[in-house]
């Protein structure tokens, strides 16, 4: 399934990347999909604590991407660096301690510094899917809202992605768990991945999904400007 992309937010409603030279973090990178756009915007470093993952990076990127092996809550391997954007694209579900994580990555903020990160909605939702994934669980804007809270942030947006598939979504994990084709599980896949990307036209102008697959949500300290 397709997952959740920078190129869905409102990024520049917020000014997010309006700051030349910005200090940009993403952390759980995996093979590094979202950082040709992160780097466009700033200075990007990348954590990343699969080694498969971290040699396609280098490949690709180079010496352009700061490439880091660490994971959360407590190995980042960032000693005093701070940053001006850290995000995390669906990487918090697979941290058993997501408290304790976002605890850890306010260390590592600037002054006014915010985070962008995405997860997987509703437990109802919750499947072989998930457990393939290795995901710990699944959120609900409550209880993200929550734990954003509980950790000291200001919540600047939260709301869902995804919701022109939702309809769809288990129709589309019983197809690929009957189709033995890996040609036409490709295919859907592309399909749905355009249909999610539509969903930047609606965001820009802001207008706020009811429900989704997944939930965004963009936060800063509490008492930063």
């Amino acid at each position: 399934m397709v997952c959740c992309t920078p190129r869905n937010f409102r990024c520049t409603d917020y000014k997010i990347f309006s700051k030349k030279n910005k200090k940009i973090l993403e952390i759980g990178s995996d093979t590094g999909g979202n950082l040709e756009m992160l780097s466009k915007h700033g200075i990007v470093s990348a954590i990343e604590p699969n080694e498969f993952a971290r040699k396609k990076i280098s490949e690709k990127f180079g010496e352009k991407i700061s490439l880091i092996a660490g994971k959360l809550p407590d190995d980042l391997n960032l000693k005093n660096q701070r940053f001006d954007l850290i995000c995390l694209f669906d990487a918090l579900e697979h941290i058993n301690d997501d408290r304790a994580s976002l605890l850890e990555i306010k260390k590592f903020l600037n002054h006014g510094g915010k985070i962008i990160l995405s997860v997987p909605a509703f437990k109802f939702l919750w499947s072989n899917h998930d457990k393939n994934l290795h995901h710990f669980r699944r959120y609900n804007r409550k209880n993200l809202r929550e734990l954003i809270k509980s950790c000291g942030f200001e919540i600047i947006e939260i709301g869902h992605l995804n919701f022109f598939l939702f309809p769809l979504a288990l129709l589309a994990r019983l197809f690929i768990k009957i189709s033995s084709t890996k040609k036409l599980n490709y295919l859907v896949n592309e399909l749905f991945r355009e249909i999610f990307l539509s969903e930047k036209f609606f965001l820009k102008h802001g207008f706020i999904f009811p429900f989704g697959l997944s939930l965004f949500a963009i936060l800063q300290s509490k008492n930063t400007s």
